[in-house]
């Protein structure tokens, strides 16, 4: 039972689509201790449920807008409701606490986060390094958007090097 990617592959509404799967060589055999982290739908986590048709909840955490990790755990533990968590990242394009560090709090305060990724402020070069380092960190979902519109007088600039749809792709 691999990772999420063959299981969306085989999911009932891409039946007798494309595999657009990227093509790369099965990774090598992982053993505990080489380093490597290895992501899978936990049994009775998310992705499980998400596969069996269940009914699941989502919420909503907010990064915090200074360094607090507690901030993030008391936010875990108050939407200890939902099945997994949304860790936005920078919504309304303000500075705050990044998804990915965000996202890697609620894991160790014992959330299962869906990583938002927005392709606004980082060109592909940086979201591929944010893919490749929620993997290493156990993230096992993420949601890929485009972003909020940058409002009147925040400084800095849309990237605008991909859309949500190249991100995903």
């Amino acid at each position: 039972a691999g990772g999420h990617r063959p299981q969306l592959a085989r999911c009932s509404r891409c039946r007798g689509a494309p595999d657009r799967r990227p093509v790369h060589p099965p990774p090598a055999a992982w053993a505990p201790g080489d380093g490597a982290i290895r992501v899978t739908a936990a049994a009775g986590g998310f992705g499980a449920r998400l596969a069996a048709g269940d009914f699941v909840v989502t919420s909503e955490l907010v990064p915090p807008r200074e360094a607090d990790a507690g901030a993030v755990a008391r936010s875990v533990e108050q939407l200890s409701f939902a099945d997994a968590l949304n860790i936005t990242d920078l919504p309304r394009a303000r500075p705050r606490v990044s998804a990915l560090a965000a996202a890697a709090l609620a894991i160790g305060a014992g959330a299962e986060p869906i990583l938002q990724m927005t392709s606004r402020d980082r060109n592909r070069i940086a979201l591929a390094a944010d893919a490749l380092g929620a993997a290493a960190l156990g993230v096992g979902a993420v949601l890929p958007l485009g972003g909020d519109p940058l409002p009147e007088g925040v400084p800095g600039k849309a990237v605008g090097d991909l859309d949500a749809g190249g991100l995903v792709q």
